[in-house]
């Protein structure tokens, strides 16, 4: 008989996904044989749902390495998300380390702007400390750094995997929001200021001109009419 376990994105067996998946194969009561395997989930992984399983978005990058290595003869499209820069402001140690020794109080951390409105207010955290708001931006801009190291690996990967095909390619970074990190007194994405709701949104491959910079507004509404016209 076989007995398998598996990590989800959550607790929820009809909206979350699987991110692992782990099976023994036993036989008059030995253990003869063990399949282990990520699986990549499409979406971020939730900052609880890595503390419970120990699954980062490194392991991520793992698993899609290990797949861009294999030959896929099918076009394909790969979707890979990683959960930071993301609320809780919880960076690697040493990038922690690196921006706290710059870090800057925003302009309007305390939050006091008199056109702000009551809704807006709502959305405050009127006590946080300085120090406090301080270490938010350290440990912000340090996952910032953290993803663009996990980009990197993901466009070395797929660059050479596209090579090898010799095939037209796309890649893009893109997001879902942005974060306050304490401007206006207010932490993540539950406003409309512009830290809040300006995403990057960059692609580079096949018939993509280098350099090029769009100043309409976009969304992420955009992303499917775009890649199926480059298509």
């Amino acid at each position: 008989f076989v007995v398998f376990d598996i990590e989800t994105t959550g607790f929820s067996p009809l909206t979350c996904k699987i991110i692992e998946i782990g099976a023994v194969l036993v036989e008059n009561g030995k253990i003869t044989d063990r399949f282990s395997t990520f699986v990549n989930p499409q979406v971020p992984i939730p900052f609880r749902i890595e503390q419970l399983t120990s699954i980062n978005d490194d392991m991520v990058l793992d698993a899609l390495e290990q797949y861009l290595a294999q030959p896929h003869s099918k076009p394909q499209l790969i979707v890979v998300g990683t959960y930071g820069p993301h609320f809780p402001y919880v960076a690697p140690p040493e990038l922690f380390l690196k921006y706290l020794k710059t870090a800057q109080l925003p302009a309007t951390w305390q939050g006091n702007e008199p056109w702000l409105n009551a809704q807006q207010r709502n959305l405050q955290e009127p006590n946080t400390r300085a120090e406090i708001v301080l270490a938010c931006q350290a440990a912000y801009k340090g996952l910032v750094e953290h993803t663009d190291g996990l980009i990197g690996r993901a466009r070395a990967a797929f660059d050479v995997f596209t090579q090898n095909r010799g095939t037209p390619a796309l890649f893009g970074y893109l997001s879902d929001h942005g974060d306050t990190v304490g401007e206006h007194g207010i932490y993540g994405k539950k406003s409309f200021f512009e830290k809040s709701v300006r995403i990057p949104m960059v692609f580079v491959g096949s018939g993509v001109a280098a350099g090029q910079r769009i100043t309409a507004p976009v969304s992420l509404l955009d992303l499917g009419p775009t890649v199926c016209d480059w298509a």
